[in-house]
C-alpha cells in the first residue's frame, strides 16, 4: 500500500513524480457524516468494516483521522505525532495502513526538514499507530521524508526508507512488523525508491527497474521499463502493480516474481491516473483509460473517479482532497474532506474537527503507548537537545558514557516519556 500524503508540502525527488493532487473543487455545503446513507452508501452500510484513514498537518503534529462506513464515515482523531525539543511551526508527513487494517503507519517532521537534504533523506521520523485503540510506537529508525515513504504491505508489515546515497551510497530499508514492533534492516547498494514488503524481503525501483530485494540486501531485476517504477503494490496473488510516469501519460503495470518483463495494464493523462492499495492485497485504478488495455486481474477494480487521492479499504470512499481551515491550525480546529461515495460517485464533503490529543486506549495486558521507546541519541543531525534535570539524573546513574538525551512526547495521549541514549 502507498503513503497517503498529508498536504506535505515536502518535495518529492525528481526521480519518480507521486501523481498529481486533484485541483479544489467548489465548495459545497459540508457534513459531519455521508448524508442519507441508507441511500448513499447502501442498505448494508451499518455492518460495513470498510475504513479509511488520512493524516493532516498541524502545527501541533501530524494528526491521524479515521472514519468508519459503520459510522456513516464520521470522523475521528485516531493520534497526533510529534517531538518534543524541536521548533516546528507545522508538522507534516506521510501515513500508509497494513493491508490487515490494524495499523497506520507515519513518516513525520516539522516542515522546514524538508529544505535541507540531511533530513529530508534521513531525518524523518517514524511511528505506528493503532487504529483501534489509539496507541502509538515510535521507531527508533531515521528515515526519508520523500512521498513514498512509508509502504504498507498487504498484511501487518510495512518498509521505511532511509537514504544514505550522499554519504554512503546505500539505501537502509526497514522491515517492520507492525504487531511486535520488530524491525529488520537491509542496506542495498544504489538508490531504492518506492519499496514495500514482498515475501520474506522487499520489491522497490532501482532507477528504470522494478527489483526484489531478499534480506541478504541481493538484488534481483523482475522488470525493466521505461521510467523510474512508483507507486509499488503488492496484489492477491503476489503481483506486483506499479506506475510509470513519462511526459503527460501515466500506466499502469504488472509484474511477477516469475516473469523477466512487466504487462501493461493502461495508461491516461498523469493528473488523473493512480494506483491504490485496499485490504488484504486488493487493488483498486483510477483514471480515464487507466485499466482499457487488458483484463484487469483478479480483485484488481477500476474506479470512474479520476480525482482520487486516498481511498477507503474497501474502495467505497475516495477521498479527493482535505484541507485545514487555517494554515498552521493548532486542535482544536476544522478540516474540510472533499470525497466521493463510489456507489453512486456523487460527491461529498465532510466537515471534520481535529481534537487536542486525548489519553490512548489501550489493549488489556498490552503496553502503554511511549514503552519501550528507545530515543536516538542525535534527534536531529548537527543538533543537540537539552537535557531535563532528570534525564540527566538517570543517565549519570545508567552509565558515563551518555552524551546527549532527547525527550519524546506521545501527543496521543497526553505521556511524556525521557529515555537516556548511550554512546
Amino acid at each position: 500500500m502507498t503513503a497517503s500524503v498529508a498536504l506535505s508540502l515536502l518535495a518529492a525527488p525528481a526521480a519518480a513524480d507521486p501523481p498529481t493532487p486533484p485541483p479544489a473543487a467548489k465548495a459545497r455545503p459540508a457534513s459531519a457524516t455521508v448524508p442519507d446513507p441508507d441511500r448513499r452508501l447502501g442498505k448494508q452500510w451499518r455492518t460495513s468494516t470498510d475504513d479509511v484513514v488520512i493524516a493532516v498537518p498541524g502545527a501541533t503534529g501530524l494528526h491521524i483521522l479515521a472514519a468508519r462506513e459503520r459510522d456513516a464515515y464520521r470522523w475521528r482523531t485516531a493520534a497526533t505525532l510529534a517531538v518534543d525539543g524541536i521548533q516546528a511551526d507545522l508538522w507534516t508527513g506521510q501515513i500508509c495502513v497494513t493491508g490487515d487494517r490494524h495499523t497506520a503507519v507515519a513518516v513525520f517532521a516539522p516542515r522546514h526538514f524538508a529544505n535541507k537534504p540531511a533530513t529530508f533523506d534521513r531525518g524523518g521520523f517514524a511511528a505506528t499507530v493503532d487504529l483501534l485503540t489509539g496507541a502509538v510506537r515510535h521507531l527508533e529508525q531515521r528515515v526519508s521524508l520523500a512521498y513514498f515513504n512509508p509502504g504498507c504491505g498487504r498484511a501487518g508489515t510495512a518498509v521505511l526508507t532511509t537514504d544514505n546515497t550522499e554519504t554512503d551510497g546505500r539505501t537502509v530499508l526497514h522491515l517492520l512488523d507492525t504487531s511486535s514492533g520488530a524491525v529488520r534492516s537491509t542496506a542495498v547498494h544504489g538508490q531504492l525508491t518506492s519499496a514495500v514488503p514482498h515475501g520474506s524481503g522487499f520489491v522497490a525501483a532501482h532507477g528504470h527497474r522494478l527489483v526484489e530485494v531478499d534480506g541478504s540486501a541481493r538484488v534481483r531485476t523482475l522488470a525493466s521499463v521505461d521510467a523510474v517504477p512508483h507507486t509499488i503494490l503488492v496484489d492477491r496473488r503476489d503481483g506486483i502493480g506499479f506506475l510509470t510516469t513519462g511526459g503527460d501519460t501515466t500506466s499502469v503495470w504488472r509484474a511477477t516474481a516469475t516473469s523477466d518483463k512487466a504487462a501493461r495494464i493502461g495508461a491516461g493523462p498523469r493528473s488523473t491516473v493512480n494506483l491504490l492499495g485496499g485490504a488484504g492485497g486488493d487493488v483498486f485504478v483510477a483514471g480515464a483509460g487507466a485499466g482499457a488495455e487488458a483484463v484487469l486481474p483478479h480483485r484488481w477494480t477500476a474506479l470512474r473517479d479520476t480525482s482520487v487521492a486516498a481511498l477507503s479499504a474497501q474502495g467505497r470512499l475516495a477521498i479527493r482532497r482535505s484541507q485545514p481551515a487555517a494554515a498552521a491550525p493548532v486542535p482544536p480546529f476544522d478540516v474540510r474532506i472533499e470525497a466521493a461515495t463510489v456507489v453512486d460517485g456523487r460527491p461529498v464533503e465532510f466537515a471534520a474537527v481535529v481534537d487536542p490529543p486525548t489519553r490512548a486506549r489501550t489493549p488489556s495486558g498490552g503496553p502503554a503507548a511511549g514503552d519501550g521507546l528507545r530515543v536516538l541519541a542525535d534527534p536531529l543531525p548537527g543538533r543537540t537537545t537539552p537535557r531535563s534535570r532528570s534525564a540527566r539524573a538517570r543517565c549519570r546513574a545508567t552509565t558515563r558514557s551518555c552524551r546527549r538525551t532527547s525527550r519524546v512526547r506521545h501527543r496521543s495521549n497526553g505521556r511524556s516519556t525521557s529515555r537516556c541514549a548511550e554512546r
